[in-house]
């Protein structure tokens, strides 16, 4: 047994805290015996590795690894000559012919998807220490009846397994049971003192190879427990597939090599929309994909671009600005009634929507700084290039860049997380539809202190339990992000009535949250080749720190100062927002239009008296520092004074017409911006995704949201007649009389896909819609929650971020 100085650290994977103190001590342990000994004398609740000898690891790695080529020899070789039999087959079994299969093939396979996640609530930590009735379900948790009885899953495991060899699933094998081994379910194997081989190793004679790790500082190859688990794991799935294939094609000779190889053909798109949750429900039947750049860059361009509309709507438009702090107003601790059933007072309601509007700005202008940092992180991270490529002593500084870029990147994303799950730690509870869950704890007009605590014992609530690990940063850490909103996902599309309990606030939250989850799960793919692990460790957490907070205090100093902020008694007014938009317009309305644009300016006022007293710059010029070529100048429009409208000579009723010309929401067709094309235009750059990257800050590419260039807009657009009748709805036609009403979800998502965009669904409520040329950014659009129907007055603010984005307006469409 090495010395314990020699052994490499990383192996106590559940015990790294505990390990660093015992040997951070000046009678260090010297076998790993009593390393061991120690650790569970000063720690007695953790969990501990399973501790093996050398033979009896190199003895099993033999077996395991011969089993292994054996079923995936002959897996191969059934799947060249009879894949697409096998495929014609499976697809025409009923559900129940298909379990029958499934069943014979894996005794006791779990009923339901993400059997790991449940079965953490059906037994206690104490059972599942001593010994788990629910191995498989932790170590495989894509094996299950609810996704393999489905027509797709099984046929890309078995394409993906039968056609790729081994060594190219080994470093993600143990991804999967994440929640197995941070559970304690599967004890982790440890086998002092050697490392396996696994990684581009495309022979038996090779994969699985042991090797000593004393002295070794190479890095790259597995530590050898885990080595013998992805050994089990792929060994057993094999085995399975194997078993499928000779259940399906009982009555053909599966061993005959005569017969021609047979390449089969590609798989055919998924019937309805494209969204995450089937492509977060598809990857685990998949080869594991390298970092898609492409697609990241669009997620967080397309967020940006949100946040930005979200802020310049949240200046021009009173109703949208009531809506939008009204909903950060009903997602307080202090509206929740206290144990005696009593509300807040007439004090306590003006309290609560003074904390509303507060947090409502902090969290509008954090998530635009924070998406627009990570646009500028993420540019550099492209800039510095998209894999190591081989390593050498010449490209030796271009990979470590690209590796410190992406573990900046990456502990940005963690910083990102947890400021959206504090946003949702503070209103979830609290929200309408679960607050009768709870009870408001104490009293008094101030808003701190306030905290909810549950009814009472209530019984288990699947819903509620997620939510529960969701604002827990320990179990976030522990199971993941990824697989709780998955989790949460299965939850509310499987169930009506727990959809119902989801608010709209929190529903974008969650959608926020989900691109960051895929962004994590994405750069979680980032492979380093095996000579970048020889020189670069990687970068400590305190080193990370230090950067992001060098990196970001102007944007945590600008939100807490919005936080702290303290309004006068002009936000009152805005508690109860008369701003009739969407009604036929007369004197009385314009007047009532005009006042509350008055309203909602006197308090943008005290915003930028507050950061000119504070940092001696509005709030624009402090944020213009941070982006300086974003359009932060823009003027906001506001409605012209009443003027009685001349009778049009045309026939029919000028209903619409009559609407627009004092429509707030439409104030940016009628006038013009304040500031020239060439300021509200920043130049266009191209993103690199190769060559040298430069060393200085300043010269990183800064990637902004533009604004319209109409010079690349087209004249027309052509669409069906359905969808010509949608997308005119959403801006104003002078010479039309139809009345605005809604528009159906549905007919919006195939207008927007006849227009030219690629429609892709983000969990929540988000949408993502994506030019076909790549030539443009993407823009988000929100489901309506709960009912799919887009209400007159948000479709024309849809028309609006559309005519900002792209320069469309009512006459940009013509019938096909």
């Amino acid at each position: 047994m090495p010395p314990t100085q020699d052994l490499d650290i990383a192996i106590f994977q559940q015990l790294q805290i505990a390990t660093a103190d015992i040997l951070s001590r000046e009678d260090k342990p010297q076998t790993a015996a009593e390393l061991m000994t120690r650790v569970k004398q000063r720690y007695p609740t953790l969990i501990f590795p399973e501790v093996r000898g050398f033979e009896e690891l190199k003895e099993e790695a033999s077996e395991r690894v011969l089993k292994i080529w054996e079923h995936w020899t002959r897996l191969h070789n059934i799947l060249e000559r009879r894949e697409d039999t096998m495929r014609r087959r499976w697809t025409k079994k009923t559900a129940e012919q298909r379990k029958k299969v499934l069943l014979t093939a894996w005794p006791d396979m779990p009923v339901s998807h993400r059997p790991d996640m449940q079965a953490l609530h059906r037994e206690t930590r104490e059972q599942r220490l001593e010994s788990t009735e629910f191995r498989d379900a932790f170590l495989f948790p894509q094996i299950n009846l609810e996704d393999l009885t489905q027509q797709k899953p099984l046929l890309l495991l078995l394409n993906s397994r039968g056609h790729n060899l081994p060594h190219k699933f080994a470093t993600n094998e143990l991804k999967s049971a994440r929640v197995g081994f941070n559970s304690g379910a599967i004890p982790q194997r440890v086998f002092f003192g050697y490392k396996m081989i696994l990684e581009d190793q495309k022979t038996p004679q090779t994969y699985g190879q042991l090797r000593s790790s004393i002295g070794d500082t190479t890095g790259g190859d597995m530590e050898s427990g885990d080595g013998i688990m992805v050994l089990e794991i792929q060994q057993r799935l094999l085995r399975f597939l194997e078993v499928c294939t000779e259940l399906i094609l009982h009555d053909l000779p599966l061993d005959d090599m005569s017969i021609p190889v047979q390449p089969a053909a590609p798989f055919d798109k998924n019937p309805g929309w494209p969204s995450l949750a089937h492509a977060r429900a598809e990857a685990p039947y998949l080869l594991p994909d390298a970092c898609d750049f492409g697609c990241l860059l669009g997620f967080i361009h397309a967020k940006c671009a949100e946040s930005m509309d979200h802020m310049w709507s949240l200046r021009e438009d009173p109703k949208y600005f009531h809506e939008v702090v009204n909903e950060w107003s009903m997602h307080q601790n202090q509206v929740a009634f206290n144990a005696e059933g009593k509300g807040l007072s007439v004090a306590g309601e003006a309290v609560a929507w003074n904390k509303a509007v507060r947090n409502g700005l902090a969290s509008a202008y954090g998530n635009l700084l924070l998406w627009n940092y990570a646009l500028n992180e993420f540019s550099k991270l492209c800039v510095t290039g998209t894999r190591d490529g081989v390593y050498s002593q010449d490209n030796k500084s271009k990979v470590e860049a690209s590796h410190i870029e992406h573990d900046h990147f990456s502990y940005l994303l963690t910083k990102m997380r947890v400021w959206l799950l504090g946003n949702l730690k503070t209103g979830v509870f609290a929200s309408p539809p679960l607050r009768d869950h709870y009870i408001r704890d104490s009293e008094g007009p101030d808003n701190t202190g306030i905290r909810l605590r549950q009814r009472c014992v209530r019984p288990r609530d699947p819903l509620l339990d997620l939510i529960d690990e969701l604002t827990d940063w320990t179990m976030v850490s522990r199971w993941g992000l990824h697989n709780l909103l998955d989790e949460l996902e299965r939850i509310v599309q499987s169930d009506k009535k727990q959809r119902k309990r989801i608010s709209p606030w929190v529903t974008h939250i969650l959608s926020d949250l989900t691109v960051v989850a895929e962004l994590e799960r994405q750069m979680s793919l980032y492979q380093r080749s095996p000579g970048a692990k020889m020189f670069y460790k990687g970068l400590t957490e305190e080193m990370l720190e230090e950067e992001y907070l060098r990196r970001t205090w102007m944007i945590s100093g600008l939100t807490n100062e919005m936080r702290t902020m303290k309004f006068t008694n002009g936000v009152a007014p805005l508690r109860k927002c008369c701003y009739p938009s969407d009604r036929q317009p007369t004197a009385q309305r314009a007047k009532e239009m005009i006042n509350a644009e008055t309203v909602l300016d006197a308090l943008w006022t005290q915003v930028d008296k507050h950061f000119s007293a504070k940092t001696r710059g509005k709030l624009h010029e402090v944020t213009r520092f941070l982006f300086p070529k974003a359009n932060w100048d823009r003027e906001s429009q506001r409605t012209p004074e009443w003027h009685q409208p001349v009778p049009a000579p045309t026939q029919g009723r000028p209903y619409e017409a009559t609407i627009e010309a004092y429509s707030a929401l439409d104030r940016e067709f009628r006038t013009q911006l304040t500031i020239s094309t060439d300021e509200a235009t920043p130049s266009k750059k191209k993103i690199k995704t190769r060559g040298e990257a430069t060393n200085s800050d300043e010269a990183a590419i800064e990637i902004l949201i533009p604004t319209p260039d109409t010079s690349d807009t087209p004249a027309t657009i052509s669409v069906h007649k359905r969808a010509y009748k949608t997308l005119t709805a959403l801006f104003h036609l002078p010479n039309t009389d139809e009345l605005p009403g809604e528009i159906s979800w549905l007919d919006f998502l195939q207008a927007m896909t006849s227009a030219g965009f690629a429609v892709h669904k983000l969990d929540g409520s988000a949408w993502i819609f994506r030019p076909q040329d790549n030539v443009q950014r993407g823009i988000i659009f929100h489901e309506p929650h709960p009912h799919s129907r887009i209400p007159f007055h948000m479709a024309r603010r849809h028309g609006r971020r559309l005519q900002r984005a792209y320069g469309w307006t009512g006459e940009t469409f013509v019938r096909a």
